[in-house]
């Protein structure tokens, strides 16, 4: 894979640890500071593009420009003071709806935090997501280790 997206750049270290890995990384941040402090720490690299805003308002833009296959890093939420808030303290259900409707069908999906999907905060419970990966994303894996969900076709 080429391609790297991002949702919840943070401090960073994520497009940091993927900058010489990937040819093309979008990273989104809705918490200003933080998508400053990225603009800055990545000024030099011209194939990193960072967004400001709501992954769920900006994530179809940036998939309008992707035409094969990517590695997405789901791992935008409200966390407390020093983070951003968006319409909902979680936007996974958005983001993947917006996934698996575009036309690229072999994205590989990994979302953080895997302990969080208690069903509160604007997450769903584990089951529900996978119940929802599983009706509008037949026949993908669903794989939960080492906190992090993976989603990928068979």
């Amino acid at each position: 894979m080429r391609i790297f997206i991002e949702t919840g750049t943070y401090e960073g270290e994520m497009v940091a640890a993927m900058q010489k890995r990937f040819h093309t990384i979008h990273s989104i941040e809705i918490f200003e500071p933080l998508f400053r402090m990225a603009v800055e720490k990545f000024s030099g690299s011209k194939h990193i593009h960072l967004h400001h805003g709501d992954s769920e308002d900006l994530l179809p833009a940036i998939l309008e420009t992707v035409d094969e296959p990517a590695l997405f890093w789901l791992d935008a939420h409200y966390s407390g003071e020093g983070t951003g808030r968006g319409h909902i303290d979680s936007p996974i259900i958005k983001e993947l709806k917006w996934i698996f409707a575009h036309p690229v069908k072999d994205h590989v999906i990994l979302i953080d935090d895997a302990r969080q999907f208690l069903g509160k905060d604007g997450y769903p419970t584990l089951e529900e997501l996978r119940a929802f990966v599983h009706r509008n994303h037949p026949r993908s894996a669903f794989i939960v280790k080492d906190d992090i969900i993976r989603i990928h076709g068979e």
